[in-house]
């Protein structure tokens, strides 16, 4: 564990003694690594003594390496017993880590050595506060006043139970001696709303900070600290009220503004959100606060380039910045850079000790890297150490197929009453849970009615997107016009775009070529939509030359490249006319089972138009009649893959279009499923699985629904009859 390596450091020529006051001083000065070096030496010559062991294990607590911490605790008590300020500083660890069990045995282990410790009884007295055994709790702390009847730490936790136990009369005296003119303390009332945060009670820190401001209304802190624990307690409303009302009267601080955008930000107003927190980046344009939030917002509104520039901007300016460096993986992963975010937040875990967003984060990490044992466990863990916030990892969870293991926490899903959550994200996250849960449970008429639900919620917070990609079509297509030129590209192909409507196996199509060691998927890369540049008309650009030279070095070893941005469809023209040796592949469905598919996919950024069954009718169209006037001028660069013959005779249709791309045929192609790739894209679970039709007609399990969409859109009849035409050629009866 520790290996101190340093034999010219003048500290070894002192006695141990003059060592140990050494490190000591370095402690109290507040030279926390010099003091963990010092003790390390003087625990490398004496391992039993209790002070430095149990001093250098709170500084391993202070940076985090919490393992460390424990271990040395652990030695401490086994041979000093009676040391009891190992047990006090150990217990407390262990309630940090909400390790409950262990820290009962440690405290008990404690009163061997001194029975009347009042730490220890306040340590136990909050174990049993926060395992909800309320009654015992209160006879320790109880114990503990009758020691100590005016430790102000033992009123607090008596406090909160008290308003756990509803002890309305004891609470009103109790707030009322806090704000006594004799007894008045700033201190003792912060440390009062402190501790009621700490232990959950946010609803007794609001009455206490509200009775703060009537008595001293100018002082800004507390104003953003009420905004906070409103938002903390669902109160959004009269939060947003009070936020209206502070900002006309009074100068406030950046946290107040932190705290208002975040009342936004959490009903699913984002435009709001983002408009609140640019007014404090321009009342304090060099904070990291408002910066890393800002980054935030835009992660939610899937503008994840300038995400990422104002979270690394917030770091830059303070690179300790509390979730910074979470915010920035969580980012990262969003846009595909799954391993660099595991890097981060490996860096960062033992700070987030049963934390649910690091746990949360790390499983929808380790899905992307194929790695689904220990998604699975990760997302498990951070379902039982926070029920109450949990419901990301619920939705993340709900992608795997039901097994023993999971299946009480699917019937836990289903049983949360989604109308008592006020955040409007965890609300869509918990009922497209439920609704993925009730579908592989062949329950569709239940899922049908989540899946409106979630939709719905959902449309109010990301506004449609389906007129910003119908116009850029059309002003493509009215540019492709104006070529009047014949295309003839030569045989060689090292450059293939797939393209088409999400959900339409695109993602199976990538696994499969990139079972070819000499083929590279890119992903869903932005290269193309970050060279159209709508003043020149797609002129030439700095940033396509890049592109192209990159291209270039990568098939000059021989190797092809596969860009799975699917809406570059429509860039055909330009993709066909500008980018050497290249071909497009355009995967098509059902029409029917790709519409459900894309409405039933809660996507976590972009495609907003996926949640309005309409919006999705009507791109689907407008997709196949873009493509289909690409194909009139390119017919024989564009090759249509079908999902459902695929599906229905994979080696045939494989070989047909390993044949179209001029690759040798590979057995491997028939079997993507054995080889481990990053997968980003919704499918990134169910792409891993062998092929197979289990998703061939789904639409049918959902007649019921599409019958109620059928009676209010008339686009809908016309996606009927395509879908029965396009049965009618697969020879479906």
């Amino acid at each position: 564990m520790i290996n101190y390596k340093n034999k010219n450091d003048p500290f070894l020529k002192k006695s141990l003694e003059e060592q140990l006051s050494i490190a000591l001083l370095n402690h109290q000065n507040g030279d926390i690594d010099k003091a963990i070096i010092d003790y390390e030496f003087y625990f490398s010559k004496n391992k039993l003594n209790p002070i430095c062991n149990t001093n250098l294990a709170t500084l391993y607590k202070l940076k985090g390496r919490t393992s460390e911490a424990i271990d040395l605790y652990e030695i401490t008590i086994t041979h000093n017993p009676n040391f009891i300020n190992s047990y006090i500083n150990f217990s407390t660890l262990l309630l940090e880590l909400k390790l409950y069990d262990k820290c009962l045995k440690i405290i008990d282990r404690g009163f061997i050595a001194d029975n009347q410790n009042l730490s220890l009884i306040r340590n136990k007295s909050l174990v049993l506060y926060f395992l909800k055994k309320y009654t015992y709790s209160k006879k320790l702390i109880s114990k503990a006043l009758n020691l100590e009847p005016n430790n102000i730490n033992s009123q607090l936790i008596l406090l909160n139970l008290e308003f756990k136990l509803d002890n309305q009369i004891f609470i009103e005296k109790f707030i009322k001696n806090l704000f006594d003119s004799k007894n008045f303390s700033i201190e003792k009332i912060n440390l009062a709303i402190f501790k009621s945060k700490i232990l959950k009670n946010t609803l007794l820190s609001i009455k206490i900070i509200k009775k703060l401001i009537k008595i001293q209304p100018e002082i800004i802190e507390f104003k953003s600290n009420l905004i906070g624990l409103l938002r903390e307690a669902s109160l959004f409303e009269e939060g947003l009220e009070l936020c209206k009302e502070f900002e006309s009267k009074f100068q406030l601080n950046e946290n107040f503004y932190i705290n208002y955008a975040a009342i936004f930000f959490d009903i699913g107003d984002l435009k709001a959100a983002e408009e609140v927190i640019k007014k404090s980046l321009k009342k304090f344009p060099k904070s990291s606060l408002p910066l890393l939030t800002l980054g935030s917002i835009l992660k939610e509104n899937g503008s994840l380039d300038e995400a990422e520039k104002y979270t690394r901007l917030a770091l830059k300016i303070n690179p300790d910045i509390e979730n910074g460096l979470y915010n920035l993986a969580s980012i990262l992963q969003d846009a595909g850079k799954s391993e660099e975010a595991l890097k981060i937040i490996f860096k960062i875990k033992n700070n987030y000790i049963n934390d649910y967003k690091i746990d949360t984060l790390l499983g929808n990490i380790y899905i992307s890297l194929d790695d689904l044992k220990c998604a699975k466990k990760y997302l498990i863990k951070a379902i039982k150490n926070d029920t109450s916030n949990s419901f990301k990892c619920n939705f993340l969870l709900s992608l795997f197929e039901q097994d023993n293991e999971i299946k009480t926490y699917f019937d836990n899903t289903l049983k949360i009453n989604s109308n008592e959550i006020k955040n409007q994200h965890y609300k869509v996250d918990l009922l497209f849970a439920k609704a993925n849960i009730l579908h592989n449970r062949k329950e569709y008429k239940k899922a049908s009615e989540f899946l409106v639900k979630a939709n719905n919620i959902k449309s109010s917070i990301y506004p449609s997107n389906l007129q910003v990609i119908k116009n850029r079509t059309k002003q493509l297509v009215d540019i492709e016009k104006l070529y009047k030129e014949k295309l003839d590209l030569d045989d060689v192909i090292n450059n293939i775009f797939i393209v088409g409507m999400p959900r339409c196996g695109s993602t199976l199509l990538e696994s499969i070529l990139n079972t070819n060691k000499k083929i590279i998927g890119l992903g869903e890369t932005l290269n193309i939509e970050k060279i159209y540049q709508k003043k020149n008309k797609l002129k030439i650009s700095k940033q396509l030359i890049n592109y192209k030279d990159y291209l270039k070095i990568k098939n000059s070893l021989n190797f092809k490249l596969v860009d799975k941005q699917l809406y570059n469809y429509i860039f055909s023209g330009f993709i066909l006319r500008n980018i050497n040796n290249s071909r497009i592949i355009h995967c098509i469905r059902n029409p029917l089972d790709n519409i459900l598919s894309i409405y039933k996919t809660h996507f976590l950024s972009g495609n907003w138009y996926s949640s309005s069954i309409d919006d999705c009718v009507e791109l689907y169209l407008d997709h196949l009649e873009t493509i289909s006037f690409y194909k009139k001028s390119y017919e024989k660069y564009i090759y249509t893959f079908c999902y459902d013959k695929l599906v229905i005779n994979p080696e045939k249709e494989i070989r047909l279009l390993i044949s179209w791309l001029n690759l040798d045929w590979n057995k491997n192609y028939l079997e993507h499923h054995k080889f481990s790739r990053k997968i980003q894209t919704a499918s990134k679970i169910k792409a891993r699985k062998p092929i197979n039709s289990e998703s061939l007609e789904s639409w049918k399990n959902y007649k019921d629904f599409f019958k109620k969409t059928l009676d209010k859109n008339t686009n809908f009849q016309k996606i009927v009859e395509l879908t029965y035409e396009f049965r009618f050629n697969l020879n479906f009866n």
